[in-house]
């Protein structure tokens, strides 16, 4: 079984680098974000972002109504939606991270599956 093992690690280790060139592998956070827009949802996250960003205007403005609020009742009714707009922005950032993570998970997939009909032809021949 060990001879088994070693062909097994070997041809991985071989075939590993060939794969890296055909997916075109990003490294660190900034790829994976630019798998994410480029990904089969990539529509999607264009769209969260564009909301996020948004988002992140009315928060800004929020707090400067807030800060610049006359009476109790505006700066309640502001910070009220400061705190709005917050929770939206870390909803979407976290879905965000979701996709990005779904795309990095889905390429890591189509590799192993590459990687193991390497192996199997290898095997058979």
């Amino acid at each position: 079984m060990n001879d088994l093992d070693e062909l097994i690690r070997r041809e991985l280790e071989e075939e590993a680098l060939n794969f890296d060139d055909v997916l075109h592998p990003r490294e660190g956070a900034v790829g994976m974000l630019v798998d994410a827009f480029k990904g089969s949802m990539g529509r999607w996250v264009w769209l969260v972002a564009a909301v996020n960003f948004i988002a992140a205007g009315f928060m800004f403005w929020c707090g400067y109504r807030f800060w610049v609020a006359p009476d109790i009742d505006a700066r309640m009714f502001w910070g009220i939606w400061f705190v709005v707009t917050v929770v939206v922005g870390t909803a979407l950032k976290y879905w965000s991270w979701m996709e990005m993570n779904r795309t990095s998970i889905k390429k890591e997939i189509s590799r192993l599956e590459l990687a193991l009909l390497a192996l199997k032809n290898a095997v058979a021949k």
